[in-house]
């Protein structure tokens, strides 16, 4: 299997000076804020770039919306409520662009887990738990071990818990094992799966119209 995704090259896009990259598409949005370096409660922790190379190569394969951090303003946009990162996803909700929020995020490849769905305990999905099992199927079908809420639960002062509550968006926190990108099968069918599930949502939403 040969993959065209080079994750050995990943190169930040050019951001707002706001301190961030958006790109509008589709009613699903792909989020990255821990794209860059973030700072909590006085230190700083390091990047995922995986995640906005992922973020970028959905938006191009999906026409999804897309959210991505390029500066590290001394804050961490999935931990605190107030950030411009933030602020720029609640006004793409309330102008209706945006009905679906996918955060990405990287586990440590020494965890054990493959796939971490954020869902604070159901919480986060508003209700919508067929579109959360299907999710689950899509990325078991391609061979990933998926768990809920462990090790961590994206609880509500996270992006996923934060707009579920304040916008009732459904809103996943997706942790990917950052050892998945280490080889051409990881990469291929990690992509594979989230094509799919942004896919399966977007005709989730066409029959809810039709």
């Amino acid at each position: 299997m040969i993959t065209t995704y080079d994750f050995s090259k990943i190169e930040l896009p050019i951001g707002d000076p706001l301190g961030y990259y958006v790109k509008e598409g589709n009613v699903v949005l792909i989020s990255a804020p821990h794209a860059v370096s973030q700072t909590r409660n006085g230190k700083t922790k390091f990047s995922e770039p995986q995640t906005f190379k992922l973020a970028q190569i959905l938006q191009e394969k999906t026409g999804c919306s897309v959210i991505i951090k390029t500066e590290n303003q001394k804050d961490d946009a999935n931990y605190y409520e107030n950030s411009n990162y933030r602020n720029k996803i609640a006004s793409l909700i309330e102008q209706g662009k945006i009905k679906y929020v996918l955060d990405l995020h990287n586990l440590n490849f020494k965890r054990s887990q493959q796939i971490n769905l954020g869902t604070n305990y159901g919480f986060n999905v508003v209700g919508n738990f067929t579109l959360l099992n299907r999710i689950v199927q899509i990325f078991e079908n391609n061979g990933f071990i998926v768990t809920k809420d462990f090790p961590f639960v994206a609880p509500q002062n996270t992006i996923a818990g934060f707009f579920s509550k304040n916008y009732r968006v459904f809103s996943l926190q997706i942790e990917i094992n950052s050892g998945i990108c280490k080889t051409e099968d990881g990469i291929n069918n990690l992509v594979d799966s989230l094509t799919e599930i942004v896919k399966s949502i977007l005709a989730y939403e066409k029959t809810k119209k039709d």
